[in-house]
């Protein structure tokens, strides 16, 4: 074999070597093929007596819970603070946390188990004002900075009222406190309808927000319970979880916290590189060590 020959066998054997690291297999568990019928409720929870008008941003925590915002309200000159809610994996609080002068968009959980959150500051003197802000928090929902910006805060996590499904069909939220699963073609296939009871009313209307798919395939819902007889800015806040049936969502890495500069030493990406290298290197070396080596002259 050819000099030429032995080198590009050797570049395709470092070929072949990187996409062993670059590669990983990936599984999906299904726990149902069936999407014609609407799941059971597997629990609901219902955290009462609060003056709340918006909740947004569910998302499942690392330890299997679930984080939401109450995004506060402005009526006037009547400001309620935004609130940072941790539940474990049934839906009961673990804590609260409230942000006076605060009002929240969206809600991220990072690497480090914390939290971000962007939004308002709102300050009252001569005049009202509002300036963009970036809060972070750590896993108990202190506040360990915040950044404030000139325009808008990053957008961090926009509330999702629809997830598609493996048969081609959506999963959506309605806001009269409905979700519906349709077919490909938009046809509806089933319904699951939510409502609580609020002293002498007996089903008022859910006002269902946010949607996501847990990790045990199942689907978890936020929204507002506002009574016939109350404002629209007084309601209850609702979390409600079926039954698994969907396929398990892969995982997803959690980013790492703003603007804490991103650590690659121990990733993935820096493993890959640093093998490419040092196999690319290897390559070179042998190419030189052949073209410039010494034939053995046998006396």
């Amino acid at each position: 074999m050819g000099t030429k020959s032995k080198s590009f066998a050797l570049v395709i054997v470092a070929l072949f070597l990187t996409s062993l690291v670059t590669l990983q297999p990936v599984s999906v568990e299904a726990q149902s093929t069936t999407m014609t019928s609407a799941p059971s409720i597997e629990w609901q929870q219902e955290y009462g007596n609060y003056y709340t008008e918006f909740v947004s941003n569910l998302i499942q925590t690392i330890d299997g819970g679930y984080a939401f915002l109450d995004l506060g309200w402005n009526h006037g000159f009547t400001l309620a603070p935004s609130t940072l809610y941790k539940t474990d994996s049934l839906g009961n609080i673990q804590w609260q946390k409230h942000f006076d002068y605060f009002t929240a968009i969206n809600l991220i959980q990072t690497s480090d188990k914390g939290f971000e959150i962007s939004g308002n500051w709102n300050t009252y003197g001569t005049t009202y004002q509002t300036t963009p802000t970036l809060i972070k928090t750590d896993s108990a929902g202190n506040i360990q900075w915040a950044q404030n910006y000139t325009s808008q805060p990053p957008n961090l996590n926009i509330p999702s009222n629809e997830i598609p499904t493996d048969d081609g069909g959506i999963i959506s939220l309605q806001s009269t406190g409905s979700i519906i699963k349709t077919d490909s073609n938009g046809t509806s296939q089933w319904q699951l309808n939510g409502t609580f009871a609020y002293g002498n009313f007996k089903t008022p209307i859910i006002h269902l927000s946010s949607l996501i798919e847990a990790s045990d395939g199942a689907i978890a819902a936020l929204g507002v319970g506002t009574p016939y007889s109350h404002t629209a800015y007084e309601g209850n806040l609702f979390l409600v979880k079926t039954e698994p049936f969907l396929p398990k969502p892969s995982s997803v890495a959690l980013p790492t916290p703003l603007p804490t500069p991103i650590v690659i030493g121990n990733s993935v990406l820096t493993l890959v590189i640093i093998t490419v290298v040092v196999i690319i290197a290897f390559v070179i070396f042998l190419l030189i060590f052949r073209r410039h080596r010494k034939p053995i002259k046998l006396s």
